[in-house]
């Protein structure tokens, strides 16, 4: 693939978020990036483990974007270590990062659980709220919100009295936050073990 046609050229940086150990996991997305014809730009960052885990998970996200935002970055792209793409469609991409060169934008995600469909911009991209971290970009115009964010001091949600999320986790606060989250579509990224991802996209995607 030709890298100077790869709409994935429109991200300054690329970082993949990875446990060390998990090389089956690593292998896959490999096997991805190098289908996208990304594979060489990708920076594998280890992943900070902490417990309880999403505080490892929300500093290993925070520290990708400060890296970008030290090296001057205008926008980094993050992806998880079991990001699987339901497509490889880089003219859908390309059609989405075109009209969202053209919106205020604060995260642009390659597909979340979505919850709720705010505008259908164009063809290939909307507005969402929603959540999970799998594959996402960050302007450089949200860096500090993200740096800056640190939890909701122990806040819990709760489903029928379970214990669903901890309000700790960085997509919460992208959800709950306003920011203005553009997602592209069809949805090209999921995370395979989180299954609604793929059927509140369908519920509530036009």
């Amino acid at each position: 693939m030709d890298q100077k046609t790869n709409p994935f050229d429109f991200f300054d940086e690329i970082y993949c978020i990875c446990v060390r150990g998990r090389q089956q996991k690593r292998n896959k997305v490999e096997r991805q990036f190098r289908e996208l014809g990304i594979l060489d730009r990708v920076i594998f960052f280890d992943a900070i483990l902490r417990e309880p885990y999403w505080d490892g998970c929300r500093e290993s996200h925070k520290e990708c974007v400060r890296r970008a935002k030290n090296n001057n970055c205008d926008n980094v792209l993050i992806f998880e270590e079991d990001v699987f793409f339901l497509h490889k469609d880089l003219d859908a991409l390309s059609s989405a990062i075109f009209d969202l060169k053209k919106e205020t934008w604060n995260i642009f995600t390659l597909g979340c659980t979505v919850e709720t469909v705010v505008r259908n911009t164009k063809k290939n991209l909307c507005v969402v709220k929603g959540y999970l971290n799998h594959a996402y970009a960050v302007n450089k115009s949200f860096f500090d919100e993200i740096l800056n964010f640190n939890g909701y001091q122990n806040q819990k949600y709760y489903d029928d009295g379970k214990f669903i999320w901890s309000m700790e986790r960085l997509d919460m606060f992208f959800r709950d936050s306003e920011c203005k989250k553009h997602m592209i579509k069809p949805i090209m990224a999921i995370q395979p073990h989180k299954s609604k991802t793929l059927d509140s996209y369908y519920d509530k995607l036009v």
